[in-house]
């Protein structure tokens, strides 16, 4: 199986739990020119990942891996869903000759149940993406 795989360094370790920071650049992480450029720009992230117990100890480089269907499905949630959404009652009150200001503002609207959704459900939701990080 495919996977999705990020660097990092493991944070926390509490038996086979570890906390990993991984800091993400930009693309142009490399380039000569960055420390003039206001494009680079790094984030730090946490994930929360499981190794066999004993593998990991804190500060060391881990391989933070998921399979790429967890990846794909992550953004039909995030991104992919609340855009159909989102064109899909921009397009219907569009076709109702709506004016476009309200069309609008009633599409954005729109997802906002569709968020809450997914936040009332996110412990189900988060129990289904397991995060393995595996030692360097």
């Amino acid at each position: 199986m495919e996977q999705i795989s990020h660097e990092g360094i493991a944070e926390h370790v509490a038996g086979s739990d570890v906390r990993v920071r991984i800091i993400q650049g930009a693309a142009c992480g490399g380039c000569s020119a960055r420390s003039a450029c206001t494009a680079a720009e790094t984030a730090v992230k946490y994930v929360d990942a499981t190794a066999p117990e004993g593998t990991i100890q804190q500060g060391d480089k881990v391989l933070v891996c998921v399979s790429k269907r967890l990846g794909w499905r992550a953004v039909l949630l995030a991104f992919i869903i609340p855009f159909i959404i989102t064109m899909l009652v921009l397009s219907v009150l569009i076709y109702c000759e709506v004016p476009e200001a309200w069309a609008g503002l009633c599409a954005i609207v729109a997802i906002l149940p569709y968020y809450t959704l997914i936040y009332l459900l996110r412990d189900k939701i988060k129990a289904q993406y397991r995060f393995e990080a595996i030692k360097q």
